[in-house]
């Protein structure tokens, strides 16, 4: 079902307020939901992502208590409060405790920035937001869950660029699968775990198609899919996305063929590799795209997954909580483990983030790949796709901090690190010597790096919106060009 709403993006400052003359409550999720109930859902959109984080404004008709004597016979008039709840969306997933009673979800918004300026009486500041409105109605009851479905939020160039398209799925599996593994407790209170249905219509099959359609389309013909997947033939996306792509000989990208995963998950950080995809769907289960077959894997022993890759013709990489690498050389069919990494405690899951946490960088590599614990100190662990060992890398100890890490001319580079405030540093390995190099960079805050030719000369490290640094010789020199005038300026 499709509603077609004209939003005021971006609108208004903090003063949104006065909408209610009421205090925007923050949403905090109870362990116990007690005698209240749940507005549950799911938002997701390819062309706003950042509406995964927003608040609800919600409506509903307060009745002051009245005694028989003062009871008035006249029609009493709705007395409508709206309040924003901050923080009733993150991680794509809408929660707000409510009392039992009847509501309406009036639209999200989200903060689009803000501006301050001085007077000689202070310092005043304000807030813009954008807003979606969307006017669902729906009811609570005690103990129990009401689900509005995945609301998926798409733009309508053709009618402007205030004018959005609201899609309903049914995500009930999706959903239960979330609140069972991300708040047990809270959802092991409800006294009737089976969710109310707060929609009445999902997409049709065809519809949906329709809808992958244009979320692939949208990804592909992003500068930041280009830049991270110049050799990828699927794309990944939200709403159960995976389509197969082929490219023109100006390698442009087209979308060949879309698959129904039977599923409307986001699949949007699947490890992708080639024509092969391995997607995370719970904390044990798994789906692999492989020769445009799809099938799904559950795998109690890696639970919880954390990360994914598939490598190779057939292999499969999936890393869980606690660093223990769990592979597969024969697309699923059997597995062994590699314990040589364990952490000490567990990645800690935030209640709010995705099932996917992606805390570990996969890089495959020429002869092998190559995993890091992002934003650590390493280890950095190297395994032959051939032989089929690990092995700990031996790093500098000016490592502090593995965001990238590249091979490239008999090479293995390591990234910037995002200094605040030393100098950068550029850090690269011979593969045959195991020999490492360390050159400094004239400024910090680098934070992204592309190498730009064979030999692995012309290297470019991002440093911010107005410095990019530039070395045509491995790092003995380097050059300040601004951002436009960069291979950042098309790869951002």
């Amino acid at each position: 079902m499709i509603w077609i709403r004209k939003s005021p993006l971006p609108t208004l400052f903090a003063l949104i307020i006065l909408l209610t003359g009421c205090a925007s409550p923050l949403v905090m999720l109870p362990d116990d939901v007690g005698t209240s109930g749940l507005l549950v859902g799911q938002i997701s959109s390819a062309t706003w992502p950042e509406v995964s984080y927003s608040d609800p404004l919600i409506s509903y008709d307060h009745v002051e208590f009245e005694s028989e004597e003062n009871a008035s016979s006249k029609p009493r008039k709705p007395n409508i409060v709206t309040r924003y709840h901050i923080g009733g969306v993150r991680a794509n997933t809408l929660i707000v405790p409510l009392a039992p009673g009847e509501y309406t979800l009036e639209g999200l918004q989200r903060s689009d920035g803000g501006s301050s300026f001085s007077t000689p009486y202070g310092t005043y500041s304000s807030n813009r937001y954008v807003n979606y409105p969307l006017k669902i109605k729906f009811k609570i009851e005690r103990g129990r869950a009401t689900n509005l479905g995945m609301i998926e939020i798409e733009h309508l160039k053709q009618r402007g660029d205030r004018s959005f398209a609201t899609h309903r799925l049914d995500n009930t599996v999706e959903l239960t699968t979330f609140l069972e593994e991300r708040h047990h407790e809270m959802f092991n209170s409800l006294e009737n775990k089976e969710f109310i249905q707060g929609f009445e219509q999902t997409m049709t099959h065809e519809e949906l198609s329709k809808l992958r359609a244009f979320i692939a389309k949208q990804k592909i013909d992003s500068k930041p899919w280009q830049y991270d997947h110049t050799n990828d033939l699927i794309v990944t996306g939200n709403a159960g996305t995976l389509a197969r792509i082929s490219r023109d000989n100006k390698g442009k990208a087209h979308i060949r063929r879309i698959y129904n995963p039977h599923t409307v998950a986001d699949l949007s950080d699947c490890g992708v590799s080639g024509s092969r995809a391995v997607c995370i769907v719970s904390k044990e289960t798994i789906l692999l795209l492989d020769n445009d077959t799809i099938k799904w894997y559950t795998l109690s022993d890696a639970a919880p997954i954390n990360s994914v890759s598939p490598f190779g013709q057939a292999g499969i990489l999936l890393i869980d909580d606690s660093r223990r690498f769990h592979v597969s050389y024969d697309n699923g069919e059997s597995w062994s483990q590699y314990e040589g990494v364990l952490r000490e405690k567990p990645i800690e899951r935030s209640d709010y983030k995705p099932i996917n946490m992606d805390s570990f960088g996969i890089y495959l590599g020429k002869e092998g790949y190559y995993v890091f614990e992002k934003h650590s100190d390493g280890p950095l662990v190297y395994a032959d796709y051939e032989q089929r060992q690990h092995q700990i890398l031996d790093l500098p100890k000016s490592v502090n901090n593995i965001t990238q890490v590249e091979e490239k001319a008999g090479m293995l580079f390591i990234g910037p690190e995002k200094t605040e405030i030393l100098h950068d540093e550029l850090h690269f390995m011979s593969l045959s010597t195991k020999q490492w190099t360390v050159r400094e960079v004239p400024t910090n805050l680098c934070s992204k790096m592309a190498i730009l030719d064979e030999e692995a000369n012309h290297i470019q490290l991002y440093c911010g919106n107005r410095d990019v640094q530039v070395t045509h010789d491995q790092g003995v020199s380097w050059s300040k060009k601004r951002p436009y005038e960069t291979y950042f300026n098309n790869h951002p």
